[in-house]
């Protein structure tokens, strides 16, 4: 047997195998476990369990290492190389369908226990039971009777606005296997409504509302542009710009502009930048008397880590990506130093000197969107006194989009004027996580739209002065987005 332990809340892969006289066990692809009986496998014919077997069936102390139920979560499962569709059984006693909460201390859901599974059943139709993998086709896709049960919202709260109540009368569809054929049946349920006192986190199954924080190490850098003029500000550097100088940097991202790196004098007639432009690393610098601009012929913003290199010596520039000279330029006038005073900005720029710094940056001004780490000038790390603004680690497990969530009225403002007009289209993606919630809205001093989650279902409401006008999906199950 497995001395691992798998009482972690996370999914695992189980592949139970009888071969000939060879029974094996495969967990997660990655542990391995045979052993080899007397006995040759013998057919037999009876009802399959998931999850636990009634308290009728007395387990042999020899067969099986406990008799107690499984408390937790099984999906996908295969009998025979068929896939078991669990809304096909007969029979379901504490087995909630198309919901696997966890829930970490909720009244609502106990440990499930054999005693109070008989006593809630009639044991002589357990004989009646098919094997559900053998049924030669699946049924049309009908409503299961989730909402019948007593299922509270997977995160509800104490105050009053958080509270979900399912609907008072719910239209629930049941299926009932028989060999040959299958009928539906359509019931009402009375409203169902969760008690909880207190916000409950998933252990496993389904996403908690705020993200848990990730360990990251250091090394992985930072994140930049997650908020507006997200940046590092060095009161210094570690060596001399003046004259000759090298940068170095690693850099991932997958915008196509952003700033790494500006610094100039107190006219910003001197200067040194290096930033992203339509995909491509752009070098510049300026002694006063004409800049020299280097720029990438190919675009980096694939979302793989780059190594950058940016150095001047005398008038002459160079830009090496992953290793390789990709441009060079040369400086014009007679200048020869470039004086600069601080701040030093590293990822992005502070607002209030976007003007002036736009105009040496071909208009760029928005912060890096993306990670830096490795920041060094003349191979020296740069570090020491700074001040940073809006940044988080860099981790790998993230996706394109905004997280809202980060307090009660966590929005963004496209724009400041926006007119609908008589056609009207919007398209984007959501992953919710809770079933009610604002997604969009455009406000006039009457008229309005507002593209929301109302208990699961999704409505587009508009109020063009002559009345509110509602269009409204309802989806089978209030937690089904």
């Amino acid at each position: 047997g497995s001395y691992e332990k798998y009482n972690d809340s996370e999914w695992h892969v189980v592949i139970a195998t009888r071969e000939h006289n060879e029974l094996r066990l495969d967990i997660d692809d990655f542990k391995s476990y045979a052993v080899k009986v007397a006995e040759q496998a013998v057919p037999f014919d009876g009802p399959v369990y998931f999850g636990g077997v009634p308290e009728i069936y007395n387990i042999a102390a020899a067969a099986s290492a406990t008799d107690t139920n499984f408390y937790g979560c099984i999906g996908d499962a295969t009998l025979n190389s068929k896939l078991v569709n669990f809304a096909q059984s007969q029979d379901r006693f504490n087995a909630h369908l198309q919901k696997c909460p966890l829930q970490k201390s909720s009244s609502v859901f106990e440990k499930p226990s054999v005693g109070r599974e008989v006593a809630s059943t009639n044991v002589s139709g357990y004989e009646d039971i098919p094997i559900i993998a053998e049924q030669p086709t699946l049924p049309p896709v009908v409503e299961v009777d989730v909402e019948s049960t007593p299922h509270p919202p997977l995160y509800t709260s104490s105050t009053t606005e958080d509270i979900h109540t399912l609907p008072s009368s719910l239209s629930t569809t049941t299926t009932t296997i028989a060999d040959t054929e299958s009928s539906t049946t359509t019931t009402d349920t009375e409203e169902v409504r969760a008690e909880v006192s207190q916000t409950f986190l998933s252990d496993g199954c389904a996403l908690p509302v705020e993200p848990a924080q990730e360990e990251v190490p250091t090394t992985e850098g930072f994140r930049f542009g997650s908020k507006r003029n997200s940046r590092i500000q060095f009161n210094a550097l570690p060596g001399s710009t003046r004259a000759d100088f090298k940068f170095s940097f690693d850099f991932k991202t997958t915008a196509d502009e952003g700033i790494i790196f500006y610094a100039s004098g107190k006219t910003h007639r001197d200067y040194i930048t290096f930033y992203l432009k339509d995909g491509k690393i752009v070098f510049s610098f300026n002694t006063g008397t004409g800049a020299a601009l280097m720029r990438s012929e190919q675009s980096y913003d694939d979302g793989a880590w780059h190594s950058a290199v940016v150095e001047r010596r005398d008038e002459h520039g160079m830009l090496f990506i992953d290793g390789f000279q990709v441009a060079n330029g040369t400086g014009k006038g007679d200048s020869k130093f470039i004086d600069l005073k601080e701040p030093v900005y590293y990822g992005g720029i502070a607002a209030e000197v976007a003007d002036v710094v736009r105009p040496n940056t071909e208009g760029t001004e928005l912060s890096f969107n993306g990670c830096l780490r490795n920041f060094r000038l003349n191979n020296q790390r740069v570090g020491g006194s700074h001040d940073a603004y809006g940044l988080i680690r860099c981790s790998a497990n993230v996706e394109p989009g905004i997280f809202f969530g980060d307090g009660p009225r966590a929005n963004v403002i496209l724009r400041k004027r926006f007119s609908v007009g008589r056609v009207f289209e919007m398209t984007l993606d959501v992953k919710p996580r809770k079933n009610s919630g604002v997604i969009a809205s455009v406000h006039g001093r009457r008229d309005f739209v507002i593209l929301q989650l109302n208990n699961g279902s999704v409505e587009l409401s508009v109020d063009n002065g002559k009345g509110v006008i509602t269009a409204r999906y309802t989806p089978p199950s209030p937690w089904m987005l």
